[in-house]
């Protein structure tokens, strides 16, 4: 009998494989240009990929990283942000990689404060 575990770990392998080639997804998954996939790969930055567009996000340099648990979170909350605020996709990816960066500056989940450079991003 296989495990549950072990059906994740083989989609995760399968998911890996396929990203090694980021034109083969980028051309399968986004059919719509009104689509978007968002690939983060931590202190590496993140792509966004449209119908027609890949834009690469750089990572802002956080100088004391203390704790990653919620950033995924706090990036996502950056995307939901901008797409109702009508924001380009650029000024979205740098928003939710900034907010990203804010919470791994700090410890737990919401212990951080928005800075300036924050603020003017909103």
């Amino acid at each position: 009998m296989i495990a549950k575990f072990e059906i994740l770990y083989l989609a995760i392998l399968i998911i890996l494989d396929l990203l090694k080639n980021k034109k083969y997804i980028y051309n399968i998954i986004i059919e719509d240009k009104n689509k978007i996939l968002v690939i983060t790969n931590g202190d590496q930055g993140s792509t966004i990929f449209t119908g027609n567009e890949e834009l690469n996000i750089p990572t802002p340099k956080v100088d004391h990283p203390k704790d990653p648990t919620g950033c995924g979170d706090a990036y996502r909350a950056g995307i939901v942000y901008g797409i109702n605020k009508k924001m380009t996709l650029e000024k979205i990816g740098e928003l939710s990689s900034e907010l990203g960066a804010l919470k791994v500056a700090s410890f737990g989940t919401q212990n951080h404060t928005f800075d300036d450079k924050i603020k003017k991003l909103l």
